[in-house]
């Protein structure tokens, strides 16, 4: 936006002279005052310049990692518009409290509303006395059903993100989502995860699982029977245990990188997975000598080599 401005000749233009006028030098205390105004004028030019521009430029979108940028909690639809948020007239698609036998607060029951195909989770929730709690764990659920309880609509979710760090993740809580193609938790500053048993196992379309630094364990048959996980990258977490069957028939899982704190692997922890042929293995060869071994924790596998950071043990 530009407007030219034009100012009127002086009058000595206007009418011709044959003998123009000497001009009269100018003191120094003049030229000192009329220096300070023309820097006056520019630094407030240069301010009001900055601030058109600054203001000009689109509010960034929080990033919460790869493939999210939603800056709310509720159910999104397939053109990442907010469908329903996780307070207010929606809170019926949302069941707060204290979880069963654990002093911690978090999501007992979800419901998803039609169109939905991203859930954020909350990281808090009000009650009806107006008192606020974290929310640090999400209830577990009976086997072959999930935290939705199968209700209408939870099929068609392809993505889920937890913006905060959880403790706890009950057992089955995300299990038997036909779309669910893409996980991401966020990771914090303290504490840890545990992942329960089959938490995300029986989810067909499970591409990627990526999960906090702070995990801590996964247990029995966390991810069972996901065709399409290709990768299960742990190696820069706090993993010490990994449960019975955690990966079990995850066929297509090719690519496994596992920290120097595990402890435990579980019986055919790795059974079945047929796609997998190396394991990157964060300590030494010492180490991994050391690691309780399940039996038959790589049955019906290609593994053939586990690459620690001083050599590789064939197996």
């Amino acid at each position: 936006m530009s407007e030219e401005i034009q100012s009127e000749k002086p009058q000595s233009e206007k009418t011709a002279s044959s003998s123009p006028k000497a001009k009269k030098a100018l003191d120094p205390q003049t030229k000192r005052a009329i220096l300070g105004v023309s820097l006056a004028g520019g630094a407030l030019v240069a301010l009001l310049t900055t601030a058109l521009i600054v203001g000009s430029l689109p509010t960034a979108a929080i990033d919460y990692g790869p493939s999210w940028s939603y800056t709310r909690p509720g159910f999104y639809g397939t053109d990442g518009n907010l469908i329903l948020d996780s307070s207010g007239s929606s809170s019926s698609f949302f069941t707060f409290g204290q979880i069963s036998g654990s002093p911690a607060y978090g999501i007992l029951g979800l419901g998803a509303p039609s169109g939905s195909k991203t859930l954020v989770l909350p990281s808090a929730y009000e009650d009806e006395k107006e008192v606020t709690y974290d929310i640090s764990a999400v209830s577990a659920a009976v086997s072959g059903s999930n935290v939705f309880g199968k209700t209408a609509h939870s099929d068609a979710i392809e993505n889920l993100y937890a913006p905060s760090l959880l403790s706890t993740l009950g057992d089955h809580a995300f299990a038997n989502m036909a779309s669910l193609a893409k996980v991401s938790m966020a990771s914090g500053s303290s504490g840890t995860l545990v992942v329960g048993d089959g938490v995300f196992a029986n989810d067909p379309s499970l591409q990627v699982a990526t999960l906090p630094r702070n995990l801590a364990a996964l247990g029995d048959q966390a991810f069972c029977d996901d065709p399409a996980l290709a990768s299960a990258l742990y190696g820069d977490t706090s993993l010490k245990t990994i449960g019975t069957k955690a990966f079990s028939g995850c066929s297509a899982l090719a690519k496994v990188t596992l920290p120097s704190t595990l402890s435990t692997l579980g019986d055919e922890a790795f059974a079945a997975t047929t796609g997998l042929t190396s394991l990157t293995y964060g300590g030494s060869e010492k180490s991994w000598s050391a690691i309780a071994f399940g039996d038959n924790w790589h049955e019906g596998t290609g593994l053939l080599s586990v690459v620690c950071t001083d050599g590789i043990i064939t197996l």
